[in-house]
């Protein structure tokens, strides 16, 4: 522990400043970006309105979030791997609530310092194009960290240019990082106080 006091403060700080964000509720037009109707989930689609909400995960919402990120993600994560990263120190996990109550998008990430590391990302069919990605990252900078880092595959251009929307600079490549399939990832970073 010597040492290490000052870094223990800061991940309290920042952890205490996630815990104040509560929830953020929006409401969407329920149309893509060329104002076709979307699919979602048997709501309204003759340019409806779908309500979500962004709130803090509990160990309840890991089996919805285990079930998107399967269906999402190539190389997903297995349930033993949310339940871990889920209990350990700094874990930052949000959920998108829709109005039916069931959980439509997530994020993974971890505080360590002033600093977080975005694990995953994933919106569920039918609940795409409506923001909730970039809501998920916007609640996570409520929590004012220095920087927010993350990774993607290279071949994910639309996720490359969401984070990009969002503020993310490409800054690195990592070698055959993901598997299924073999795939370099393009590493991200997004520098809050940037001057």
């Amino acid at each position: 522990e010597k040492g290490y006091g000052g870094a223990s403060q800061a991940m309290l700080i920042l952890s205490e400043r996630f815990a104040e964000c509560g929830e953020l509720s929006r409401q969407v037009r329920n149309s893509d970006l060329h104002g076709r109707p979307v699919q979602a989930d048997g709501r309204d689609t003759e340019g409806g309105f779908m309500r979500y909400t962004i709130r803090k995960a509990v160990s309840a919402d890991l089996e919805a979030m285990f079930e998107i990120e399967q269906a999402c993600i190539a190389d997903p994560w297995s349930m033993a791997a949310f339940e871990s990263s889920f209990a350990a120190n700094g874990a930052l996990f949000l959920a998108a609530e829709a109005e039916s109550g069931e959980v439509c998008g997530f994020v993974t990430a971890n505080a360590v310092l002033d600093e977080i590391s975005i694990y995953n990302i994933a919106v569920k069919e039918g609940f795409r194009r409506l923001g909730i990605a970039s809501a998920l990252i916007s609640e996570l900078e409520k929590s004012e960290p220095y920087r927010i880092d993350l990774e993607v595959r290279e071949s994910n251009a639309s996720a490359i240019a969401l984070y990009e929307k969002c503020g993310f600079e490409q800054v690195g490549m990592r070698k055959n990082f993901y598997a299924k399939p073999t795939e370099n990832a393009v590493l991200m970073t997004k520098f809050m106080n940037k001057e």
